[in-house]
């Protein structure tokens, strides 16, 4: 099993201890003899933090196994559509109670696992720590599991897979919301690295990508369209309804969808030869798109 984790410091203090939010990967078990996998859950986790080069980086991760269902101050549970980065904002952590205590928020990815028999969860919470030494912000670290506790087996893009590059998170993601730290493809257990757009439930994921398929349909039977207005609904609540509000987007979807760009899943990772081909197919859509919106010009 392994963890992939990068840090954000707040600036905030609680108790007398800092306050780094940390989002990543972590791999737990998933097999017909392991528990079940932690979904929408509160993980907690112990990191041991050593300095080097004048900045902290984890050595260590310990996994308590303790894991528990998230209700914020009205004792809600989150809602399917929670995306992983918005958990950090909610009234969901405990107070910080020693240093490098961790709680992550966990929820089950599409990205392949290094190993049979494991999940990858798709996590960010909040770290405690000590001390006025900066974090590390500028790196993804992976620490592997020994049978004990996670180990640190070093930086991505140095000691680990050197021929993805660095990431560069401190320039990159400057003024970027956390969300931006998983979405860029610098991630991953496999041979290429890979961006996850999607930080909400699968199961949400499937009743996005059935809409999507309904929405993207020119002249609906009644099945159809009675399904497509009870997604639409739910859609139209978390404000993920442009296909039905944004006719330029539809058009633009449907093209991209006959080019071959939209995958089968809108959780599925994308890796950079994906992101770089279908960023060549959109420079190429779009203005056309754009074009038959503004109508036909008037110039002589």
């Amino acid at each position: 099993m392994k963890i992939q984790i990068a840090f954000r410091d707040t600036g905030h203090v609680e108790n007398g201890f800092r306050t780094v939010i940390a989002t990543g990967l972590v791999e737990v078990p998933d097999s017909p003899d392991s528990p079940e996998v932690p979904e929408g859950m509160i993980g907690e986790f112990v990191l041991d933090m050593v300095k080097e080069n004048g900045a902290l980086r984890p050595s260590m991760a310990v996994d308590k196994d303790v894991y528990r269902t998230p209700k914020d101050r009205w004792g809600h549970r989150p809602w399917p559509e929670t995306a992983v980065p918005g958990m950090v904002t909610e009234s969901v952590w405990k107070s910080p109670w020693f240093n490098g205590s961790c709680e992550l928020f966990l929820r089950r990815s599409l990205v392949e696992p290094s190993a049979e028999g494991l999940a990858v969860m798709c996590a960010a919470g909040l770290v405690a720590l000590k001390g006025q030494a900066p974090v590390d912000q500028d790196s993804i670290f992976q620490l592997s599991h020994d049978g004990e506790r996670f180990l640190y087996e070093g930086r991505i893009g140095e000691e680990v897979r050197p021929d993805w590059g660095k990431p560069g998170l401190a320039a990159a993601m400057r003024g970027e919301a956390l969300a931006g730290f998983l979405r860029t493809p610098t991630w991953g257990f496999g041979d290429e690295p890979v961006g996850l757009g999607w930080h909400m439930s699968l199961e949400f994921a499937e009743a996005y990508d059935r809409y999507r398929t309904l929405a993207l349909i020119d002249g609906r039977d009644e099945w159809d369209e009675r399904e497509h207005e009870e997604l639409l609904k739910r859609m139209s609540d978390e404000g993920m309804n442009q296909l039905d509000r944004d006719p330029a987007f539809r058009a633009y979807m449907k093209r991209m969808d006959g080019l071959g760009f939209i995958p089968r899943s809108v959780a599925m990772p994308e890796t950079r030869t994906d992101l770089a081909r279908r960023n060549r197919a959109a420079r190429e859509v779009m203005p056309s798109i754009l074009a038959a919106e503004d109508g036909p010009s008037m110039a002589p």
